[in-house]
């Protein structure tokens, strides 16, 4: 059955069931740690934001934080963070609803879901030059060898039902290439693999998707920081 998100918004953190998100969230978590610098006192604008990443790992760097996910449920996750710094908004990551060049830069923690033409035009309208974008990504090896051809996630639901997701993944240089034709210069490119999130004492060993078997790279999460160019 073909779905959207907001299907899985009363299941999606629950790491028994999904121990895979938690992974792909942990390594979200790693990428952006290196690049906290960027964020501190910045007007951000995180897209896609379901239960904040920023909000509850890095919340205090921000100047402010409007919250983005087209789906009212996954958005209330964040509803602990929400307060006069930190705006929840529902809406399309390809139609945000703010002005042009408001925003000291975008954050986007696994944007696969609407990693598009459409959305980085709009990240590069809201973000001022010379302002940031990060954009953290499901691993394109792990992909491409685990799910072939297909631009979707599957998800195993309580119900015992199966539910397809858009999950837009691509090679880093088509990735880099997508990112810079919207007028960003790429200026770091991170990646996460299962060795960091193991040194970093998270637990993998029931992210089963995730093994050695199904992933020989071992590469999880793939983060791109870019700069709007003036």
């Amino acid at each position: 059955m073909k779905g959207q998100y907001t299907d899985l918004a009363d299941e999606y953190y629950d790491e028994g069931l999904h121990p895979t998100c938690k992974a792909f969230r942990d390594a979200s978590y790693l990428a952006l740690g290196a690049w906290r610098e960027v964020v501190r006192g910045s007007r951000v604008c995180e897209v896609g934001s379901g239960r904040s990443l920023l909000a509850e790992r890095f919340g205090s760097l921000a100047r402010s934080l409007v919250l983005v996910d087209s789906s009212r449920k996954m958005l209330d996750h964040s509803r602990p963070f929400w307060g006069r710094s930190v705006l929840p908004v529902c809406a399309a990551a390809e139609r945000l609803p703010v002005p042009s060049e408001c925003c000291d830069g975008v954050v986007s923690i696994l944007g696969d879901p609407y990693n598009t033409i459409e959305f980085w035009r709009e990240v590069h309208r809201v973000v001022i030059p010379g302002g940031f974008a990060i954009y953290t990504t499901p691993a394109y090896d792990w992909a491409r060898d685990f799910r072939g051809a297909a631009l979707e996630a599957e998800f195993k639901l309580r119900n015992g039902s199966s539910l397809l997701v858009p999950s837009l993944v691509f090679p880093a240089n088509g990735q880099r290439g997508m990112i810079e034709a919207m007028g960003f210069e790429v200026v770091a490119v991170r990646s996460i693999h299962l060795g960091d999130l193991q040194r970093a004492g998270y637990a993998v060993d029931k992210a089963h998707k995730l093994s050695r078997d199904s992933n020989p790279s071992g590469e999880v999460v793939t983060g791109y920081l870019g700069r709007r160019r003036g």
